[in-house]
């Protein structure tokens, strides 16, 4: 075996780098991998609270103004765009009776 490993000396050695650079290099995919998903779960997480801020925020305002609809309340809670949410949020503060509010959401959400 040690004349074996003589003779070869360079193809071991090859060998021997190969196999550690192949192990780095998966462990540094799994890493990053690991590294990118965090980063998207967190962006993922931070655009939900603030839209669930907004919900929250526009469930208030019409509050302050009346009894809110069921179905309203129930289509708020599935909106995730953050442009229809600042519109039906400004909406709702401009609104000073339920029923104005219920016509601009009306015309923003169809």
């Amino acid at each position: 075996m040690e004349n074996f490993l003589i003779k070869d000396k360079a193809g071991v050695i090859n060998m021997h780098v190969l196999d550690f650079n192949e192990e780095l290099h998966n462990k540094s995919l799994k890493e990053e991998g690991f590294d990118e998903g965090m980063a998207k779960g967190l962006s993922e997480a931070k655009a939900e609270s603030e839209a669930e801020g907004q919900r929250i925020s526009i469930l208030e305002f019409l509050e302050a103004l009346g009894t809110v609809d069921q179905s309203i309340k129930d289509h708020l809670s599935q909106i995730t765009d953050s442009t229809e949410l600042s519109r039906l949020h400004k909406a709702a503060a401009k609104a000073d009776i339920i029923e104005e509010f219920e016509k601009d959401y009306y015309g923003i959400t169809q």
